[in-house]
């Protein structure tokens, strides 16, 4: 049995409830092998793995995460770009008041609006890793 196999049987032991759920999100974990990052709104996971509600959807995907199998990313959007990146951070509490936008080449105030929750799927990643 490979270790993401094992990762996702506790995950299942952890949501006995939501075996379909989690599943679906190894499904997706599965297909996702690719040789690009692949990237997901909290949104978007709901809809693709759909659990029974929101917050057992956050607590799934942070156990996902806890386990190696996503990798959670707080990105801060340029003002100038909705498509675009300034900043990724591990937590929004590492944010900074002001970043400074390449695009403008101004530095900007980070408002609540411009900060994006992004779980990635990514390449070659190593199951084992915890």
């Amino acid at each position: 049995m490979n270790m993401c196999s094992t990762k996702f049987d506790s995950l299942i032991a952890e949501f006995p409830y939501e075996a379909d759920a989690v599943s679906r999100l190894a499904n997706l974990v599965d297909v996702e092998k690719s040789t690009h990052i692949r990237e997901y709104t909290p949104a978007r996971m709901y809809h693709l793995i759909q659990p029974s509600n929101f917050r057992v959807l956050i607590q799934m995907l942070t156990s996902a995460t806890e386990l190696g199998l996503l990798k959670k990313v707080v990105r801060v959007m340029s003002p100038t770009s909705k498509l675009a990146g300034i900043a990724e951070f591990d937590s929004a509490l590492e944010i900074p008041l002001t970043l400074f936008d390449v695009r403008t080449g101004l530095d900007v105030e980070v408002t609540t609006d411009q900060i994006r929750l992004i779980y990635q799927i990514l390449p070659d990643r190593e199951c084992s890793h915890a």
